[in-house]
């Protein structure tokens, strides 16, 4: 995977990049815990990609920073599920100079909803959250169906996660 920006506040939104540290100094003798880096956008495959990065690293404990303008409904539902299943916890914020110190980041559009897979979830300093109503951007037969389809999986997907399915309707 390709090393997240330091640069930048708002990430890369052609490619969702995955980068890993490990927050204890003597990670080469055990399960240590990592900050684990997300930048970028969402797309079909990030959710398997980031599974197999945590297998590849051995990564059984994680900070996750989610630095994204959006993406797939259904990666980022994907991605939340991976973290909650790992017990991860979800933040906002970027790779800085110092990658044991995240800097502020983004998590706008479907980003919130990997957020809420997080096993406990912060939002620090100036970071932010932002919502807005969801839009289709492929041609479905049935538009009506497919919003009550996605409508009903986005809320049932929250529910899980302990969220208020109002954060769907918002």
């Amino acid at each position: 995977t390709a090393p997240a920006s330091a640069q930048s506040g708002l990430a890369d939104s052609a490619y969702l990049t995955i980068a890993a540290v490990p927050l204890d100094p003597a990670w080469q003798h055990g399960p240590t815990h990592w900050a684990v880096y997300l930048d970028g956008e969402f797309d079909r495959v990030s959710p398997a990609r980031l599974a197999r990065f945590v297998v590849e690293q051995e990564i059984s404990q994680a900070s996750v920073y989610f630095n994204s303008p959006g993406g797939s409904l259904v990666a980022a539902m994907a991605i939340g599920r991976l973290l909650r299943e790992q017990g991860f916890s979800a933040h906002v914020g970027r790779r800085g100079a110092d990658p044991r110190g995240p800097e502020d980041g983004v998590c706008y559009s479907a980003c919130p909803f990997a957020f809420a897979g997080g096993d406990r979830r912060f939002l620090d300093g100036d970071s932010m959250l932002g919502i807005h109503r969801a839009a289709n951007r492929v041609p479905v037969p049935d538009e009506g169906a497919f919003e009550q389809r996605v409508a009903a999986e986005a809320t049932t997907y929250l529910r899980a996660m302990g969220v208020s399915s109002e954060l769907f309707r918002m």
